[in-house]
């Protein structure tokens, strides 16, 4: 994980939406600062001007049956640049469903690259394991957590040469290329980018040449550019919470029992623990009582209402500091990632004064659990 330490207020600050591609970089608001932008470095002109357009959030204009998820649905796709040793001009792209941001079905890298002086979009899938990408999911709002990957980590998958016509940059790949998915042996993609559209037309093909996938023959999916769909605060201790969606309707209030799932990762993406994998909610008091939970905790709960998905980060000095916890596979000075749901919020008043349990098969101790 990269040092963030010097580009992360320590302090609370407002809710920011990602989306603000500045310069080729992404801002970041802090409290009493001037904000900040970590900018990466593009090779050329051409690359950083494409890079530009590509980065931000996009929905497309329509719902779609898109491959791979159940019924029709709009499409959210978020990109930002990011760094990947031994790949240079490279950006996160994270597709969704825009009513479950929370749980993208496809996570991939794009690169842009020179080929005999055109440039060329080049797409990697990630050589990691499902549970370990449900990490990064939502990273696109904070790109500066995303984990150190290498050229390792990434499988190349296609090629789409991009020829600039005024505003607008578009291509194809140059030809089909090998694929196993859906019952297509090979595949094929097409893309036209400007400001604040982006079409795109993947389709896959039979041993016959008949499309069993994607876009038909004269079709396609448009994007159009949007504002952020999540947001991202930097809270008191370096905790970072990014919002997929927060209703707002029912606010965690001073006294209440808040009842969670939630998954947690080291900032690599190794899981260390999951609610669902118990089969039971996790259920806290708020704020907890110093040394009944990890101390970034109660920070990134703040403002949480029952619906909320978020993904929040803990610096391992208000996660489980210096010991770690060898336990639960946790070393020393280890940052964590949590994926939250809020499920129910219990007022003090819904109980009537009385002592309620919590029955979650796990000692609050603080060892066990966040």
């Amino acid at each position: 994980m990269k040092d963030r330490r010097g580009r992360i207020a320590s302090l609370a600050v407002a809710a920011a939406a990602f989306v603000a591609p500045v310069a080729g970089g992404v801002a970041y608001a802090q409290e009493g600062e001037t904000a900040q932008v970590w900018a990466p470095t593009w090779s050329d002109e051409g690359i950083a001007e494409v890079a530009k357009m590509l980065t931000g959030s996009w929905r497309t204009t329509d719902a779609v049956a898109e491959f791979g998820s159940e019924g029709e649905s709009n499409i959210a796709m978020n990109v930002a640049p990011i760094s990947i040793q031994g790949v240079p001009d490279t950006l996160y792209v994270e597709t969704a469903r825009a009513d479950s941001l929370w749980e993208p079905y496809r996570q991939a890298v794009f690169q842009l690259y020179r080929y005999k002086d055109q440039i060329r979009l080049r797409t990697y899938e990630l050589l990691t394991e499902d549970v370990t990408r449900a990490a990064f999911a939502g990273l696109y709002a904070a790109p500066d957590l995303f984990p150190d990957l290498s050229r390792e980590d990434l499988i190349a998958t296609l090629d789409v040469a991009l020829t600039k016509n005024g505003n607008t940059y578009s291509g194809s790949t140059p030809y089909p290329y090998p694929t196993g998915v859906g019952g297509a042996v090979e595949m094929t993609s097409e893309i036209t980018l400007s400001n604040d559209r982006f079409t795109t037309a993947d389709r896959g093909y039979d041993a016959n040449g008949a499309i069993v996938w994607g876009a038909g023959a004269n079709s396609a999916y448009t994007f159009e550019r949007v504002d952020s769909m999540t947001t991202s605060e930097t809270r008191e201790g370096g905790v970072i919470v990014i919002d997929f969606v927060n209703p707002g309707e029912d606010t965690v209030r001073d006294g209440d029992k808040v009842h969670t799932h939630y998954t947690g990762w080291l900032s690599n993406g190794q899981k260390f623990d999951a609610s669902r994998d118990r089969g039971r909610a996790f259920i806290f008091d708020y704020p907890s009582a110093p040394g009944r939970m990890i101390e970034g905790w109660n920070a990134a709960i703040e403002g949480i209402s029952v619906g909320t998905h978020r993904k929040v980060f803990l610096p391992w000095d208000v996660a489980y500091g210096e010991r770690g916890n060898p336990a639960a596979g946790i070393p020393s000075q280890s940052d964590l990632l949590f994926q939250i749901e809020c499920l129910y919020l219990e007022h003090p008043a819904q109980t009537d004064g009385a002592e309620h349990s919590i029955d979650d098969g796990e000692d609050h101790t603080g060892h066990n659990h966040p």
